[in-house]
C-alpha cells in the first residue's frame, strides 16, 4: 500500500528492480536537495528500503520474466520485446504473463506461438513437447494446444498406423485429450465406411 493506492506484486517488483539497476549517478540526480542535517534520515531510507523478490520455478524463466516486467515500464514496444525471445521463452512470458495478471503480454505471446503452430515446421518441437506434457496450460495457450494437437495428431488414422504417435497420443494429459477429442477437425475414420472420413 503507498499513499493509500494498492500495488500489484508485479509492478512493485518492477519498480525494485529498476531502482536496483539504475545507476547510482541517475538516482543521486533524481533525488531531491536535502540540507546536511537530513543525511541520517537519507542513510536510513536507503538501508530500510523494501526489496521483493520474485521465485522462479527455473533459472531458464528470467529472461522472459524480463520481457514480462519490462513490457510494465513499455521499456520497449510489446512486440519488439517479444521478438527478441526465442519460441520457449515466449511461451514462458505467456504463462508467467497470464500468472501475473498481464494480458496483454500473455495474449500477445499466445498469439506469436499459434502463428508458428500454423506454419509447417516453424514451432519448436521443445514447445511442441511443452505444451503437450504440461498438466495444465492458462486458457491463452488453448488455441496454441488445439494447433499443436491437430497438427501432430489429428489424423487418427494415421495415429494408429504409426507406434511413435500412438504412444504421444495415450501420453496425452486428460485436460489434452478432452480437447483433441472435441476438436471438429479431428479426423476419424468411419467403422462401417473405412472409405469416409468424418
Amino acid at each position: 500500500m503507498r499513499n493509500g493506492v494498492r500495488c500489484s506484486p508485479c509492478l512493485l517488483l518492477c519498480q525494485v528492480l529498476r531502482w536496483q539497476e539504475e545507476d547510482p549517478c541517475t538516482r543521486a540526480a533524481k533525488r531531491p536537495r536535502r540540507s546536511s542535517s537530513s543525511s541520517t534520515n537519507i542513510s536510513t531510507e536507503q538501508t530500510t528500503r523494501a526489496r521483493l523478490e520474485l521465485e522462479l520455478q527455473d533459472a531458464s524463466e528470467q529472461q522472459a520474466a524480463l520481457a514480462v516486467l519490462q513490457s510494465l515500464y513499455a521499456v520497449k514496444p510489446l512486440p519488439e520485446l517479444l521478438s527478441e525471445l526465442s519460441q520457449e521463452q515466449q511461451l514462458q512470458a505467456a504463462v508467467l504473463a497470464d500468472k501475473w495478471q498481464v494480458p496483454d503480454v500473455s495474449s500477445a505471446a499466445a498469439q506469436l506461438l499459434v502463428a508458428a503452430a500454423n506454419t509447417p515446421d516453424a514451432l519448436a518441437e521443445e514447445v511442441q513437447h511443452r505444451v503437450l506434457a504440461a498438466d495444465a496450460l492458462p486458457d491463452c495457450l488453448r488455441p496454441l494446444l488445439k494447433s499443436v494437437l491437430l497438427q501432430l495428431l489429428g489424423d487418427l488414422e494415421a495415429v494408429w498406423a504409426d507406434a511413435g504417435l500412438q504412444h504421444r497420443l495415450l501420453g496425452l494429459p486428460l485436460h489434452a485429450m478432452e480437447l483433441l477429442l472435441s476438436c471438429d477437425e479431428l479426423k476419424v475414420c468411419c467403422t462401417h465406411h473405412p472409405d469416409i472420413v468424418i
